[in-house]
C-alpha cells in the first residue's frame, strides 16, 4: 500500500495573520471585528511577512489595521470637517463659513430621498448633475432672486468637497486604497465658460469714471485703482499706518481687532505723488483713526472717532470682559468677532463697494 504524503501548506502565519502567494502576488488573510479580510499587499514574500507582522501587532493591541475604516455619514463628516477647521486649524471665520456653505450642498444632496448616506457610497457624478440643476441666492439672502450656479461656483463647491473627502481619508472614514469620488472633478482644469465679464479701463474711460464719482467715493476708488489693495485692506487702514512724508503705506494685520490680511502677509506699498495729495485731503488734519470714514460721520462726536491702535485694542478687551461677565460660558469665536466688528463700526470705517481694482497695472471694473 502506497504511503500517502500530506501536501505542504502554501500559507504562512504570523500570529493571527496568514499570508500566501496567489496570482503572482502575496496576500494576507485575517479576521477583524468578526469580518474576514483578504488583501493583496506585496509582490514578494519578505514584504508580505513584514506587513503581516504589523497587522498582527495591530490586532494584538486592538488598534485599527491598515485596511480597516470607520464608515461615516456625509452629515457627520461635514460636522467633523468644519469642527477641525474651526477649533484645530483655527481657520478664519469667513473661511469656515464658506466651507460650511459649499459642503452643505453635498449634505442636502445626500439626504434627498433617504437619510444617513455614507461617504463611501457617494456617487460624485450624480452630485455634479445635482448642483448644476439647482438655483441659489447669489448673496445668500432669502429674498434675493435665485439663479443657477456659475461654473466658478460649481468648481469651488467641488474643490471644498474634495478637501472634505481628503480629510475623511486621513481620518480613515473611507475604504483604504480607494480613490476619492471627487478625483478628476474641479481643480484648475475645470472648464469656466460663464464667468463675470471684467472690463479693463483705458485712460479715457478711467478718467470718465473717476470724474463721475462724488467727493466721498472718489478718494476710495482712486486709492483702489492706484494701490491695487483689496477693499477689506482699504477699509481697515489706520492713519498711523500711512507715512505721507516718505510716501509709503503699510498693510498690517490687526489680530487684536479681529481683522487680518487675506493671505496673512504684511507688506508696504509706495504711494504715488498724486495720491498723497488726495489722502492729505481725506485725513483733513486727523492724526488717528481710520483713513476712510463713513459718509456724513463726525469723528469728534464719537468716543472712538480719533483714537489709535492701542486704545482700540483696550476697547475690544474691555467689551470682551464685560460680555464674559454676563455670559455663563466662554465666548465663542463668533461672539468675539461680533464685539470686534462693533468696535470697527463705532470707529466709522467706510466699507467700500470693491467694484474697482488694479490688475497688472490696469484699472479694472467687474460688471
Amino acid at each position: 500500500m502506497a504511503s500517502s504524503s500530506k501536501r505542504p501548506s502554501r500559507r504562512k502565519r504570523v500570529g493571527k495573520v496568514s499570508y500566501y502567494s496567489h496570482h503572482n502576488g502575496w496576500w494576507v488573510y485575517y479576521s477583524e471585528n468578526g469580518e474576514k479580510v483578504r488583501r493583496r499587499v506585496a509582490d514578494d514574500e519578505k514584504t508580505a511577512a513584514q506587513v503581516a507582522a504589523q497587522i498582527n501587532g495591530h490586532l494584538m493591541t486592538q488598534a485599527p489595521t491598515f485596511f480597516s475604516f470607520q464608515p461615516i455619514t456625509i452629515f457627520n463628516l461635514q460636522k467633523e470637517f468644519i469642527d477641525h477647521h474651526e477649533h484645530v486649524l483655527r481657520s478664519s471665520l469667513a473661511t469656515v463659513k464658506r466651507y460650511r456653505t459649499a459642503t452643505q450642498h453635498l449634505v442636502t444632496f445626500s439626504q434627498v430621498g433617504q437619510s444617513d448616506t455614507f461617504a463611501h457610497e457617494l456617487n460624485a457624478d450624480e452630485f455634479v448633475r445635482y448642483i448644476r440643476s439647482i438655483q441659489v441666492s447669489p448673496n445668500g439672502h432669502k429674498n434675493a432672486r435665485c439663479r443657477p450656479l456659475r461654473d466658478k461656483g460649481v468648481r469651488y463647491i467641488l474643490d471644498c468637497c474634495r478637501s472634505m473627502f481628503n480629510f475623511a481619508a486621513k481620518k480613515r472614514h473611507l475604504p483604504p486604497y480607494a480613490d476619492s469620488p471627487f478625483l478628476g472633478l474641479g481643480g484648475k482644469r475645470f472648464k469656466i465658460e460663464d464667468a463675470k465679464r471684467i472690463f479693463v479701463f483705458d485712460e479715457q474711460t478711467e478718467l470718465t469714471f473717476l470724474k463721475g464719482a462724488n467727493w466721498w467715493s472718489f478718494p476710495i476708488f482712486f486709492t483702489l485703482a492706484k494701490l491695487g489693495v483689496r477693499p477689506g485692506e482699504l477699509t481697515h487702514i489706520l492713519i498711523e499706518e500711512v507715512d505721507l512724508d516718505s510716501g509709503w503705506i503699510h498693510i498690517r494685520n490687526k489680530v487684536e481687532l479681529g481683522w487680518r490680511i487675506k493671505t496673512g502677509a504684511e507688506r508696504s506699498i509706495p504711494i504715488p505723488p498724486e495720491l498723497v495729495a488726495v489722502l492729505r485731503r481725506v485725513m483733513n488734519g486727523r492724526t488717528k483713526g481710520p483713513v476712510f470714514i463713513r459718509h456724513q460721520y463726525l469723528p469728534d462726536e464719537s468716543s472712538l472717532g480719533n483714537v489709535g491702535l492701542n486704545r482700540l485694542c483696550e476697547t475690544v478687551q474691555a467689551r470682551t470682559n464685560t460680555a464674559q461677565l454676563d455670559s455663563e460660558e466662554i465666548l465663542t469665536r463668533e461672539q468675539l468677532a461680533k464685539i470686534q466688528r462693533g468696535v470697527w463700526r463705532d470707529l466709522a470705517v467706510s466699507f467700500a463697494t470693491g467694484i474697482i481694482g488694479n490688475r497688472n497695472g490696469q484699472t479694472v471694473l467687474k460688471k
